[in-house]
């Protein structure tokens, strides 16, 4: 079976696409290598609050505002 090619596939494409494989996909590996290459991609731990991604999300669009 052909490798599909995931360098052509959308983000919403490759998760389809996962969804669709299961385990046996490498799809969301890419998937996450490309979210990894993008400046905007925020990783938060999970252990994180609510309160504390509410403060985080409230710097971002301070920082945002300061830009305008």
């Amino acid at each position: 079976m052909e490798q599909p090619n995931f360098d052509s596939m959308t983000d919403s494409e490759l998760i389809d696409y996962h969804l669709e494989q299961g385990q046996q996909s490498e799809a969301l590996s890419f998937y996450i290598q490309r979210l990894n290459q993008d400046p905007k991609t925020v990783w938060i731990e999970p252990e994180n609050s609510m309160q504390e991604l509410d403060k985080l999300i409230e710097s971002l669009q301070g920082e945002n505002q300061l830009k305008i």
